[in-house]
């Protein structure tokens, strides 16, 4: 593949920041927010772009002379509405695109399309089509280099960029949710669920500081009748992050620690890639994603680890900045962020780290709270009959499947990052606390409002207008805040968001990977219905997963994966670094060992020595002069993660 063809612009993956799994952008100060001269559409740009807009289009211009335009025009399609925007602002442009993609972000279903002149410069025109008008935006910059620079603020503009008025319900009460309206709910998401092929869910509402709905849906095992019920239990991923810091919240109430305390006057030995950051790291920057240390998940997949051996590999894992720079998602810095509360209240260093954080959460949060069926104990949430078991899809057999409950271990060495289980009655009991500014369901007071309030903080931008605190996103809805997070293991999705402002709040759990298309669906449906809007996300959402469908399927047409023969993996059969091994045997074939048990590899045709794991990772070997055979494992969703191993020699 040419490198031209390797542009991180490519918002496919760029538009994927908002799952706040693997963004990465500029800590950038947005001026206001612009309209075109005819009211058509608003946008937010970054304070360090020049205006020279004309009557005819928007664009801007930065001090490396790299142009944003951005145009209105009328057309038939997307691809019509493209050309005659280029024709517009760069009617000399007679190439045709060397790339097309389609990518879907919050703000709808977007056309990519990649230009390379002669002269090596490049421009990137993104598209969407609305009634009868197409909304085109162009980056043009000299090279190839000046795009990738120019993309952290390209895509923030793309994300803020909103069609027509603005709807504003700052002065706008929500209603009280009526039986009525929830009826409607429950058969939205019904409906819902067998467009987006969800097998189980449970949603769950507060407003006006109680909890006003809790129901479950579709079952816990496709293919079984085991319905979901209210104290079903599902993995919630990341949206435990903001238990993470309620609790260490609670601990600097009680003088027991500081957000500003320096990491390393809890973790001496504290070290990161780059040496001369390690310093600057407080503790809030383990939780607010903003430590500069790159998203690096592989190795969870692998190894479990113990929380030194996890504190020990951040000096290993690229750093993409310096402290305070960038944004960042990291699980590894945020679960030392939990380990480092425990740490402070632990007798001794040779305390177990990982039972001092569960039993600083136990007895701060999940008791005083009444979450009684929350837990860290993986095998005790799967010794309970009423468990939800993990689906993703398969994209070697092309079909919905349960996944091994072992894979979901791969949490577990960074559990304060998102490794509990918990159940939609216990989630509500937790948003009403959110709702309540710290205060339980039953009065008890277990974080102070001015500790609570620090952790929804507005800290870095992950994108325009929507910036990361601690453990939260914040963001706004139609005009008010709005505040949120989603959590994702490979078989589980969930979504926790909360309106200060109105008093309401919505959770939905289920038990299929990546499904946030699905879960904000329903809590948008639900403040649609509490301010009497028009339901217009559930469409935008649909079109989004389609659209997303679609590319799917294109990129499925053109792979065969194939079981792999014996004799042409042979060299690759033995012990790599970190414990992983190869193997192959006659009944189960070419085998990925884990920790979390063995992973079956086929191959794809046509890539020579790579491999696809059913866990979505991708392992490609080599080998050199003499033989020695080197492993490097990347993911699937994110290739820029990749993990090098190398075969030990006997």
């Amino acid at each position: 593949m040419k490198t031209q063809f390797r542009l991180l612009i490519a918002i496919s993956v760029l538009l994927a920041l908002p799952l706040l799994w693997s963004a990465s952008g500029n800590a950038q100060d947005v001026s206001s927010t612009f309209t075109d001269l005819n009211g058509r559409y608003t946008f937010a740009m970054p304070a360090d772009w020049i205006d020279e807009s004309t009557t005819d289009f928007n664009v801007f211009r930065n001090e490396e002379n790299i142009y944003i335009y951005l145009v209105a025009v009328s057309a038939g399609n997307v691809d019509e509405g493209i050309d005659a925007a280029l024709n517009i602002t760069h009617p000399e442009l007679n190439s045709e695109p060397v790339q097309t993609t389609t990518a879907n972000a919050p703000n709808g279903t977007w056309t990519q399309k990649v230009y390379i002149s002669e002269d090596a410069s490049m421009t990137v025109a993104v598209g969407q089509l609305v009634d009868d008008a197409a909304y085109v935006l162009i980056l043009q910059a000299p090279d190839e280099a000046s795009v990738q620079a120019a993309s952290d603020d390209f895509t923030s503009t793309l994300l803020s960029f909103t069609i027509g008025t603005t709807l504003d319900l700052t002065n706008v009460r929500s209603q009280p949710i009526t039986p009525d309206m929830l009826a409607d709910l429950e058969n939205y998401v019904e409906s819902i669920s067998t467009f987006y092929e969800v097998p189980g869910a449970a949603v769950a509402i507060v407003q006006g500081g109680e909890i006003i709905y809790s129901q479950g849906f579709g079952v816990v095992e496709t293919g079984t009748e085991q319905a979901v019920t209210t104290d079903t239990l599902f993995m919630i991923g990341s949206i435990g992050k903001s238990m993470t810091t309620m609790m260490m919240g609670s601990l600097v109430d009680d003088g027991i620690l500081s957000w500003d305390t320096p990491a390393r006057a809890v973790f001496p030995n504290f070290s990161l890639s780059n040496e001369d950051t390690a310093d600057q790291i407080r503790i809030r920057d383990f939780v607010n994603n903003m430590s500069g240390v790159s998203t690096y998940n592989v190795p969870r997949y692998l190894v479990n680890q113990t929380p030194e051996q996890v504190i020990e590999s951040l000096a290993t894992v690229p750093m993409i900045a310096l402290p305070g720079e960038a944004y960042s998602y990291s699980n590894l810095m945020f679960a030392v962020g939990g380990y480092a509360a425990a740490r402070t209240v632990a007798d001794s260093d040779g305390t177990d780290l990982h039972g001092a954080y569960t039993t600083l959460m136990q007895k701060r949060i999940f008791d005083p709270i009444g979450m009684s069926n929350t837990t860290f104990d993986f095998d005790a949430a799967i010794s309970d009959e009423n468990h939800a078991l993990p689906h993703t899809f398969d994209v070697v057999a092309r079909n919905l499947d349960v996944i091994p409950i072992d894979w979901e271990q791969f949490l577990v060495p960074v559990a304060p990052a998102g490794a509990a289980w918990s159940n939609i009655e216990d989630m509500a009991l937790y948003l009403t606390t959110q709702l309540n500014r710290g205060i339980t369901p039953y009065g008890t007071v277990i974080v102070s409002e001015a500790n609570l309030s620090e952790t929804q903080k507005a800290g870095i931008s992950i994108a325009g207008d929507i910036y990361y605190g601690m453990g939260w996103v914040i963001d706004a809805y139609n005009g008010i805040p709005l505040i949120w997070h989603n959590g994702g293991t490979q078989g589980f999705t969930s979504d926790i968001a909360f309106l200060p402002d109105a008093d309401l709040g919505v959770i939905v759990l289920s038990n299929i990977g990546n499904v946030h298309n699905f879960t904000r669906s329903i809590r948008e449906y639900v403040f649609e219905l509490s301010f009497g809007l028009s339901h217009d996300g559930d469409s935008r959402y649909r079109a989004v997963q389609s659209a997303s469908d679609a590319a799917l399927a294109e990129l499925l047409q053109n792979i065969e994966f194939v079981a792999v023969d014996e004799d042409r993996v042979r060299a690759y059969v033995g012990e790599y670094d970190m414990g992983i091994a190869i193997h192959y045997d006659a009944t189960d074939g070419f085998m990925l060992a884990t920790d979390y048990g063995d992973i079956s590899l086929v191959a794809v045709i046509g890539m020579q020595e790579t491999f696809y794991a059913r866990n979505g990772l991708i392992l490609t070997f080599s080998q050199d002069s003499e033989d020695a055979v080197t492993l490097s494992i990347g993911m699937l969703d994110d290739p820029l993660q990749t993990l090098v191993l190398h075969k030990r020699v006997e």
